[in-house]
């Protein structure tokens, strides 16, 4: 191993030691490359290369102008795909429609940018999206672009599709979750009163940036995932 490789993997350890011991639990700050360089003696660029591969590795967060964060751990793989909504109602054999309900473009204020990860100010693009199977809405998509890591985007792509072919290297983070839905979402499904959606919300990280946000809302009596 070269000098160099061995200083930016001690570089590595000793970030992933502090994470290991709990002295950096996830969602915090670790220090700023800056301050890694004068606590360890290593050139900048070695530093850099460090933090930067542990982004790759999906153990630190990096948000330009903000800092590196310790990532969230990662849950065990899921056994259900979950496919775009496109791909579900193609493959059940029907026809697939969409429309934007609303859209808009904007600079992410303080609130929105802690919840998403990102730094305040980031340009946002917003879309309400309403899927339907044969003229039947099946899901409410709330989808949040981050215009900064997809500046390609436009309201007359599906989000799915854009992402695929401007980021075919993006991960994605999956949860799923039952829950009541808001007056306006019940009313664009068509859903029966006292009847739970199913929601599931993707996070599509790019290079550790968070690129998208969706939250999809089914109506829990007309979707159900599959092995």
């Amino acid at each position: 191993m070269t000098d160099i490789a061995a200083r930016y993997q001690t570089v590595k350890q000793h970030i992933l030691d502090r994470i290991g011991s709990g002295d950096w639990p996830p969602g915090a700050r670790i220090p700023s490359e800056n301050e890694l360089v004068a606590e360890l003696g290593i050139s900048r660029m070695t530093v850099n290369r460090a933090v930067r591969e542990l982004a790759q590795e999906g153990r630190v967060v990096r948000l330009g102008g903000v800092g590196s964060f310790v990532a969230e751990p990662q849950s065990a793989p899921e056994t259900i795909a979950i496919p775009p909504i496109a791909q579900w109602i193609a493959g059940r054999g029907r026809a697939h429609r969409w429309r934007v309900v609303e859209s808009a473009r904007f600079e992410a204020r303080p609130e929105l940018a802690r919840l998403y990860g990102l730094p305040a100010g980031t340009r946002l693009a917003f879309a309400l999206i309403l899927h339907a199977e044969n003229d039947r809405p099946v899901q409410l998509e709330e989808r949040h672009i981050n215009l900064d890591a997809v500046p390609s985007y436009a309201e007359t792509e599906l989000p799915d599709d854009m992402l695929a072919r401007a980021l075919p290297g993006a991960t994605t983070h999956t949860t799923v979750e039952a829950v009541p839905p808001n007056r306006r979402t019940a009313e664009l499904l068509d859903m029966k009163a006292q009847e739970s959606c199913l929601l599931i919300t993707k996070r599509v990280e790019n290079a550790g940036i968070v690129a998208s946000i969706a939250r999809l809302f089914h109506p829990g009596s007309r979707f159900r995932l599959e092995n």
